[in-house]
């Protein structure tokens, strides 16, 4: 996956006042734990790879996602 893909972000980083910053949350990052908390990965399947198979559903999501703005749908 491209490195600009990997770096979208799904929540803008954030700088507090003093300079303390917020590095924000990849899109990738949340579809994965959207994957995980929705039960889009079969555990039984994945018991040892579940962080994996949430990031390749992940990863599958970002390229439908660029697919169809492509497409215009």
């Amino acid at each position: 996956m491209p490195e600009q893909d990997i770096r979208k972000e799904a929540f803008p980083g954030v700088v507090y006042p003093k300079g303390a910053t917020h590095g924000g949350m990849s899109l990738r990052d949340y579809f994965a734990g959207q994957a995980l908390a929705g039960g889009a990965v079969d555990w039984s399947k994945n018991k040892g790879d579940v962080a994996s198979a949430c990031y390749h559903a992940a990863d599958t999501m970002i390229k439908e996602r660029d697919k169809n703005k492509k497409g215009g749908d």
